[in-house]
């Protein structure tokens, strides 16, 4: 059996009439005499009346179906990585305080305060830097100690995540609270 290939972007087609990687219909719409039983998408004229409201083949029908439920788990994913309820919290730079001493750098803050009669709960903080190694701390410590030496300077972050959700954010940027120190 011979392949046949899209002739706009010459890939190897799935259906004779229809191209599901540049989604053109093989046919030339100029020669097609357009019925109530002819697909609107790969102009393919089959044996049934086409729904007016939807006019589209059954192959068609399952490729545009298919490709919805794969905008539905992307949407899902992004739901999963960003939290997009609005959330009413107050979560204050001066909450974020350290210390040094001896040759350990700890630090200390806060959790955030939300306003909502059902507040979500927090699942981790992320602490990072440019000297400070990345670490993940469970929601229940609210300190992390770090030995260090005397002369560092450097901007540490603390990052919030949402249980069941994602990373506390503020107008789709993470928020993050923000202190520089000086040993």
């Amino acid at each position: 059996m011979e392949e046949l290939t899209c002739r706009y972007c010459d890939e190897i087609l799935t259906r004779k009439d229809f191209c599901n990687i540049c989604e053109k219909p093989q046919k030339d719409s100029s020669q097609i005499i357009f019925t109530d039983k002819t697909c609107v998408r790969c102009y393919k004229t089959g044996y049934v009346v086409l729904d007016a409201k939807s006019p589209y083949c059954v192959d068609c029908r399952i490729d545009i179906t298919s490709k919805d439920s794969e905008v539905e788990q992307k949407k899902e994913e992004k739901i999963d990585s960003q939290i997009h309820a609005k959330l009413n919290y107050s979560w204050l730079q001066s909450w974020f305080k350290w210390s040094y001493r001896d040759g350990n750098l700890t630090f200390r803050w806060s959790e955030p305060e939300f306003s909502q009669n059902h507040p979500p709960d927090i699942d981790k903080y992320k602490i990072y830097g440019d000297v400070i190694a990345t670490k993940i701390i469970p929601s229940n410590k609210q300190v992390y100690r770090v030995a260090i030496e005397r002369g560092i300077s450097d901007t540490v972050y603390l990052a919030a995540k949402i249980k069941g959700g994602g990373w506390l954010a503020n107008k789709g940027s993470i928020y993050t609270l923000k202190t520089k120190i000086k040993t």
